[in-house]
């Protein structure tokens, strides 16, 4: 059975744009502005058709720097970040990986023939691979894997920190939550009614009494016996 889940890029891996990629970036952009900039070095035309013309002329311009920008880049893969090398340089540390995020673009109506775009981010700096990028599959599974292990581990020292702060809690807290869950507990429980399925509702008693007392020098054993209190 064929393996679709793509292998991670691992460490030490270089990634550059394919050169027939590049070249028909540049050939498109070229076109682009032979077709729009062109006619205004040999007609005259109206202010309104010339704006036209002359935006789109830009639009291709800049889609053609874009490609030799790309033409001059390339992506590093290491064990402590990854880094976008060329004229518009950012690098973005594994430990400092705040969002993987993938974008899809199209021109066309049908949504089919587009192109994607990765967003790696950290912490104030983000790097953006599109995917013509030679490698890109792994390059994706390894910023999702890195965000995973990302996640997982600030997942446990979540909770770890809650753990610590149930240690510290004072007893009758802990005391009280629990006496809450016994509750919810009964109210479930009882006689399987549920008011949402329309079988009215359940009226649950509950009696309790001041834990402490009310400043320093109020005797707590005026509201529980010593008996409850070892407890």
């Amino acid at each position: 059975m064929t393996n679709l889940v793509p292998t991670p890029a691992p460490d030490g891996t270089k990634l550059v744009y394919p050169r027939a990629a590049i070249v028909a970036a540049l050939a498109r952009a070229g076109a682009g502005m032979g077709l729009t900039l062109g006619p205004l070095a040999v007609i005259d035309p109206t202010a309104v058709v010339g704006l036209i013309l002359g935006g789109l002329g830009l639009i291709f311009a800049a889609y053609g720097v874009q490609a030799l920008i790309r033409a001059r880049s390339e992506v590093i893969v290491s064990g402590d970040e990854i880094c976008l090398e060329g004229p518009i340089a950012a690098r973005v540390p594994w430990d400092a990986l705040v969002s993987v995020k993938l974008s899809y673009y199209t021109t066309k109506r049908g949504r089919e023939g587009g192109w994607m775009v990765l967003t790696i981010r950290g912490t104030g700096r983000a790097v953006r691979i599109e995917s013509s990028l030679e490698g890109f599959a792994g390059l994706l599974a390894r910023a999702v894997g890195e965000a995973q292990a990302r996640e997982a581990a600030a997942q446990q020292k979540r909770e770890r920190r809650r753990a610590r702060e149930r240690e510290r809690e004072p007893r009758h807290a802990r005391e009280v939550r629990r006496g809450l869950r016994e509750q919810r507990g009964v109210v479930r429980a009882h006689e399987g009614r549920d008011a949402r399925a329309g079988d009215g509702p359940t009226l649950i008693e509950a009696q309790t009494y001041r834990y402490g007392g009310h400043f320093g020098a109020d005797d707590p054993l005026s509201y529980r016996s010593e008996e409850e209190d070892g407890l």
